[in-house]
Formats: structure tokens, sequence, C-alpha cells
């Protein structure tokens, strides 16, 4: 999907006119760029999460969007480390 699209798709799905519609996404994208500029990563609640990476072998900077985990997810996350402290206990 690109921008014209999801101007489109916003637009008919709120009935709010295409050129107001642009104008909010253009604003939301150039704060979200603006703040990656900084130190600070850019959380979506139930969305993601965008951050600013440092570039392998000191190359460029990139920006990383992590999704959310899932509640399956977490919880494998959760059991991995539990395993983890119970091999250290052995």
């Amino acid at each position: 999907m690109n921008l014209n699209e999801l101007v489109e798709a916003v637009s008919t799905r709120t009935e709010i006119g295409a050129e107001s519609v642009k104008k909010v996404l253009d604003a939301t994208f150039a704060t979200i760029n603006k703040e990656l500029k900084g130190e600070d990563p850019v959380k979506l609640q139930g969305f993601g999460t965008l951050m600013k990476k440092p570039g392998k072998d000191g190359g460029e900077a990139r920006i990383v969007f992590r999704l959310p985990l899932s509640k399956a997810q977490k919880k494998v996350k959760k059991q991995k480390k539990l395993a983890k402290k119970t091999e250290a206990a052995d």
C-alpha cells in the first residue's frame, strides 16, 4: 500500500475528505520522523514500536519496526527464561 492508497482507504473509512486525511498523515509521519532523529523510540500502543538502531560496522543508522508480542509469544519467552533459571540453579 502506498501513501495515496492509504489516504484513500482512511478517507473512505472515516468519511473525511482525502485532502484533510493527507494533511493529517503527512503531519503524523513528519512528527514520527522528527522524534526518530533523537534517541527515544516512538511507541504506538497496540501497533508497535519504531526505533533507530546503529548501523553494522559503524554504517548508517537504520529504522526498525517491532510489532508487539502476542500473548503466546510472551508465554514462550517467560517459559524460556524460567528454564534458563532452572538450568543455572542445577
